[in-house]
Parts: structure tokens; C-alpha cells; sequence
């Protein structure tokens, strides 16, 4: 299975919790608190910007994360890229 992980740029977590998860920050961290409580998990490691999330991610095929999509290029083979966000309109 996939161990998450979390890009701690702000509008980076937002825009992804609110398009794919549809939770807040706060719904995010109340999931997270639970299940670490129940002892069913414990809360993703955050990385400081996407340049951290992608050597992680390099380094550790069992992980999953999300970056902003300028910061890959599409001949980027050091990570993969498994759903891109439809651009705002």
C-alpha cells in the first residue's frame, strides 16, 4: 500500500484537499487525528514544497503525494504522475 505524504505549501494542500478530497485543512487534520487516536495510522510526514515531495517520492516508490504541475515537466521520469487538475477556468 501507499504511504501519503503532504506538501506543506498552503495553497499547494488547499487546492487539493478542496478539488480531490473535498475536505478543508481542518477536516484533513480531524481524519488524520482520528485514525492515529484509534491507532489505525498516523498522519503524513509534510515536506516543505514540491521539490522535497518529489525526491521523497524519487527515493521511495511505496509513496504518494501531490506537487503544483509547473514543477514537472512532461519528460520528467523521477516521479509519476497518476491525476493532473483540470486548469481553473
Amino acid at each position: 500500500s501507499a504511504v501519503p505524504i503532504v506538501n506543506s505549501n498552503k495553497s499547494t494542500i488547499e487546492t487539493f484537499l478542496m478539488t480531490v478530497l473535498d475536505k478543508n485543512p481542518s477536516q484533513f487534520d480531524a481524519y488524520w487525528n482520528v485514525r492515529q487516536f484509534t491507532g489505525n495510522g498516523t498522519s503524513p510526514h509534510e515536506y516543505a514544497g514540491d521539490e522535497e515531495v518529489i525526491s521523497w517520492i524519487e527515493t521511495h516508490p511505496n509513496t504518494i503525494g501531490f506537487v503544483e504541475s509547473k514543477s514537472v515537466s512532461i519528460d520528467d521520469h523521477r516521479i509519476k504522475t497518476v491525476y493532473k487538475l483540470p486548469k481553473k477556468q
